[in-house]
């Protein structure tokens, strides 16, 4: 039996900068990264104000038994987060 999730975590620059870490294989996080957002379309709306920082940390977890997402960060609102999130996705398709 494998893990019970695995994760990738994302450290974002504002100045474009980014660096993606996490024990998924490095070839596959590009697509838990876009299956996560995926996901996120029409949710819900956020009225958070965003944090204002120069870094950003986002931790997408999946369990893939349950095929099942999580998602921790410290931008402040989902809008941001998922801003982030499809800037990576441009930048590596």
């Amino acid at each position: 039996m494998g893990k019970d999730k695995l994760f990738v975590a994302i450290e974002f620059n504002m100045n474009g900068k980014y660096k993606i870490t996490g024990d998924v294989k490095k070839e596959k996080r590009i697509d838990i990264i876009s299956e996560f957002v995926r996901g996120q379309a029409g949710k819900r709306k956020d009225k958070r104000k965003a944090n204002k920082k120069d870094i950003y940390h986002i931790k997408i977890e999946w369990n893939p038994d349950m095929d099942v997402f999580t998602c921790t960060d410290d931008t402040g609102n989902f809008g941001l987060r998922d801003g982030i999130l499809l800037t990576i996705l441009s930048k590596e398709k």
